[in-house]
């Protein structure tokens, strides 16, 4: 599963293209093209899961009881798990 979220830094140096960055990626062109290219949930009405996706279930729940800070701890030995399964 790939966690995905975006934002503006307060300090950015040009928060109005950010924003406009971060909708865009909301458009259904855009929802469509990431559905279909890196087969991600979408995050939009309107916009169906790829074919791929719907294998492998649409009626997960999501987990309001792990903090997301937890969720790179094993990064590393994920990693060399997927290195040594010559995961691509």
């Amino acid at each position: 599963m790939n966690i995905s979220g975006g934002g503006v830094l307060k300090n950015s140096p040009n928060p109005d293209n950010a924003k406009k960055l971060l909708e865009f990626l909301l458009t259904k062109e855009a929802q469509e093209h990431i559905v279909n290219n890196t087969f991600e949930y979408p995050m939009i009405d309107g916009v169906e899961p790829h074919e791929l996706v719907k294998q492998m279930g649409l009626g997960f729940k999501q987990d309001l009881n792990t903090k997301v800070v937890n969720y790179g701890k094993n990064q590393a030995k994920a990693l060399e798990c997927m290195l040594a399964a010559n995961w691509k």
